[in-house]
């Protein structure tokens, strides 16, 4: 093997180090790259709600007028607001005593108890609406009942 051959094998193996370590660079870049998106996609898919709108869903059962919809949202809402705000009035009160604490707790819990409660209203056919287009008139239901 010549000098000339072993410079070239040289050569060569040094240009086999830089494409290696390209590579390597662009795995980790895309790697990188995969990673941050993923954590974009998880961020935008995760639930994202607090307890108002949870406990406003459960709550709520069948058709509801817009009427309701806005003063049970307004409840909850005030309930929330009234809920924080005794929980930082606790807070702020670090010389009140165990037994004081105890009691306001108390408070708090017979409180929410009290006010949270699901009123199923059930739903009757209104006479006033025509109801030509429903198979069953009200003919026929007095003559099934009969």
């Amino acid at each position: 093997m010549s000098k000339a051959d072993a410079g070239r094998l040289i050569h060569i193996a040094k240009r086999r180090e830089r494409a290696k370590e390209a590579i390597e660079q662009r795995r980790k870049k895309i790697e990188e790259e995969t990673n941050s998106l993923k954590s974009d996609i998880s961020t935008k898919f995760t639930a994202n709600y607090d307890a108002v709108e949870e406990t406003l869903k459960s709550n709520t059962v069948g058709l509801v007028t817009l009427d309701e919809m806005r003063e049970k949202q307004k409840d909850v809402v005030e309930m929330r607001e009234a809920h924080l705000a005794l929980d930082n009035a606790t807070a702020s009160k670090s010389s009140v005593n165990k037994e004081e604490g105890t009691r306001t707790d108390q408070v708090i819990r017979i409180h929410l108890c009290t006010i949270t409660f699901v009123i199923l209203k059930l739903v009757y056919r209104d006479p006033a609406y025509l109801s030509q287009f429903l198979c069953i008139t009200g003919q026929k239901i007095a003559g099934i009942n009969k």
